[in-house]
């Protein structure tokens, strides 16, 4: 059976190999073939779409690894992206790696919002996509994944701030999964070094 990931070879982020879902690349070709009208606001747009998901998933991998754990791969989709890392320690390293991809976002976004409101520039041909994806919409799609649902990055960031019982140590339950099933699945976490076997 064909894998619907395509490694991106030469490519990686923290010591994490980055994956691209096949259908990944299938809509930035389609949007290219169907843009003859404007292919440079098409191209710009697809590209920001994708670097906003790139841009999340890098911030978990860069938080993960400044926490010094190891960082195995990112997978990117058309919908999210995942990022594979060992299991945190505790509720607070774990809650400071999901505010990752929102801190990477919006490092991006609200200088982009700022120059974008600011100034002409979001008018040139091609920038407009960025002001709008990389900016705006990433800044909407960072405020939506802190929604404390247990699907969200917001399930487990506002652990921080004491939600979750702070540093208390842990064993997560998709560490307990990938102790039974060793191979690692996009959105998995590997069982750390210091957890019990």
């Amino acid at each position: 059976m064909r894998q619907p990931y395509i490694e991106l070879r030469r490519f990686s982020l923290f010591g994490a190999r980055v994956h691209a879902h096949w259908t990944v690349l299938a809509a930035v070709a389609f949007v290219v073939a169907v843009t003859f009208a404007d292919p440079l606001n098409a191209v710009a747009a697809v590209l920001c779409y994708f670097a906003v998901i790139l841009l999340h998933e890098a911030g978990h991998a860069l938080f993960a690894h400044r926490l010094g754990y190891r960082v195995y791969d990112i997978y990117l989709s058309v919908i999210h992206g995942r990022c594979v890392y060992e299991a945190p320690r505790n509720d607070r390293d774990e809650a400071i790696i999901a505010w990752g991809g929102v801190a990477a976002q919006l490092a991006v976004a609200l200088p982009l919002c700022a120059v974008g409101l600011n100034t002409d520039l979001p008018r040139l041909p091609g920038l407009g996509a960025v002001f709008g994806i990389l900016g705006l919409f990433s800044v909407v799609i960072a405020l939506m994944n802190l929604i404390p649902v247990p699907s969200l990055d917001g399930g487990k960031a506002w652990g921080v701030f004491g939600a979750r019982g702070g540093g208390r140590p842990q064993r997560p339950k998709t560490a307990q999964k990938a102790a039974k099933a060793p191979e690692k699945k996009p959105g998995s976490v590997v069982k750390g070094p210091w957890e019990p076997r």
